[in-house]
């Protein structure tokens, strides 16, 4: 099972999102696994303006 978020900008904010989304974990009583893994949805090879990068965080629960 995995908790999914999106970061939508820059990449020195996504520590924002990463303590979002572990708070959403922590209120559901849930562990976190053994791993995270991010997945570049938009990045610079599709986007001009870091503004719109979107990276997907999957944080693996046990």
């Amino acid at each position: 099972m995995y908790a999914i978020g999106y970061h939508l900008g820059k990449e020195e904010n996504i520590h924002l999102t990463y303590e979002r989304l572990f708070s959403e974990i922590q209120r559901k009583n849930y562990e976190i696994g053994d791993y995270v893994m991010e997945e570049y949805i938009y990045d610079g090879v599709v986007k001009n303006n870091e503004e719109h990068y979107i990276t997907k965080i999957r944080v693996h629960l046990k």
